[in-house]
């Protein structure tokens, strides 16, 4: 199908081609060309020829792999996926879709805006926040712009971490975030006046928020955390971005509270919009990460057999299947059902016969004559008593008296 303007280069789209497959095109013009001839040929056509060899992507090229939601909130969704092995600049964009309503779909990103919180991560992050609706109501979509074209929608998965899986991704906010884009709530600072050192070692600056008053509180590496965790766990202080050596360098214009995920950490507006808060720059090597993440939590048998678990027991119980936890509580409450029944029966025969009196019936046969067969039962109480030792002693001073 040819498109084309008048003074611009015209455009042909070429459909239905196989994937993985070379193609000779042949370009021909439409009308005959008219060149004077000095020589006086037979009455023909002349037309212009261009030609050229064209390859088509593999099937599922340069389309996003392995997008999956790992976390969610009420209002929520943190998002991760493989980056493209692409030389060039790649683009991302994200779309959600809500049961009943419009698609929706987010800016473009680069990879570096993707970044995920933590070192030799190999996934690319993304945050969705300050959803209308649960995330549950939505269906989540992404795709990639490589060479100036967008690639196809993919399906977002909603598959959280495992066990044996490093969580990386965005840790996503419990609630909605309130004066997103207020300037009100943001602080705009000089990144050069942190005056802190650069050093090669160093792979990421921490940018943290102190609401401490005190200039000379010192600040615990391994508490650093974004702030929905600093404030589950009730610490003054929180990582508010993370940013390269390069825009250390560079000394980018940066804005506390802006709203913006920066490094795998989400910017959050700032609480109150009449006080300057205290901020600091905290150079974050490789080895320090390590400190910072915490090591994985595993639970099982040891060599010896004995079981250990890093982690309490409703965190452990929490990555339990829902149909095991379901079928566990079945077959309790039948052990449960059983045992009660059973301790019913044993109560009413107690009560029935507390003297514990069994009685018992024995039948004798006897012929009284060849041709007749006659029987008789006799029934009698067979008595059951248990003795206690001192008992039996004083049954025999009885006896011997």
């Amino acid at each position: 199908m040819g498109v084309g303007e008048a003074g611009k280069t015209p455009e042909f789209v070429l459909r239905n081609l196989h994937p993985g497959s070379t193609y000779n095109v042949t370009i021909t013009t439409n009308s005959e060309v008219s060149k004077p001839r000095m020589m006086k040929w037979d009455d023909a056509s002349l037309y212009k020829t261009a030609w050229s060899v064209f390859s088509t992507l593999t099937q599922g090229e340069y389309v996003v792999s392995e997008p999956r939601i790992v976390v969610e909130t009420d209002t929520a969704a943190s998002i991760v996926f493989q980056p493209l092995k692409h030389l060039g600049s790649v683009q991302y964009q994200i779309r959600y879709t809500p049961v009943e309503g419009p698609s929706i779909e987010t800016k473009e990103y680069n990879e570096e805006s993707l970044q995920c919180p933590k070192f030799g991560c190999e996934w690319m992050c993304a945050l969705v926040f300050n959803l209308p609706q649960r995330p549950r109501e939505y269906s989540f979509e992404v795709r990639a712009k490589v060479d100036g074209h967008w690639n196809k929608w993919t399906p977002i998965a909603r598959r959280p971490w495992n066990l044996l899986e490093r969580a990386c991704s965005i840790n996503p906010p419990q609630h909605f975030v309130d004066n997103i884009g207020n300037r009100e709530f943001m602080r705009e600072v000089d990144i050069s006046s942190a005056q802190t050192p650069l050093s090669p070692t160093v792979w990421r600056y921490l940018v943290v928020v102190d609401s401490r008053q005190s200039d000379y509180s010192s600040i615990d590496i391994t508490k650093l955390a974004d702030k929905a965790a600093s404030d589950y766990d009730n610490t003054p202080y929180y990582i508010t971005a993370s940013l390269s050596p390069e825009q250390v360098h560079e000394n980018i214009e940066f804005r506390l509270g802006d709203g913006v995920v920066h490094g795998g950490y989400l910017n959050y507006p700032l609480k109150e919009s009449q006080t300057d808060p205290r901020w600091t720059l905290v150079p974050m090597s490789q080895m320090e990460n390590e400190i910072l993440e915490p090591r994985l939590k595993t639970c099982g048998f040891t060599e010896e057999g004995n079981f250990e678990c890093d982690m309490p027991l409703a965190e452990f119980i929490s990555y339990i299947p829902l149909w095991i936890k379901t079928a566990l509580v079945l077959f309790f409450s039948m052990v449960v059902f059983c045992f009660c029944i059973m301790l019913a029966c044993g109560l009413r025969r107690f009560c029935e016969n507390p003297n514990q009196t069994k009685e018992s019936s024995i039948m004798y046969y006897h012929n009284e004559s060849p041709n007749t067969q006659a029987t008789t039962r006799e029934y009698r109480k067979v008595e059951r008593r248990e003795f206690r030792p001192a008992d039996m002693e004083a049954r025999l001073r009885f006896l011997e008296e």
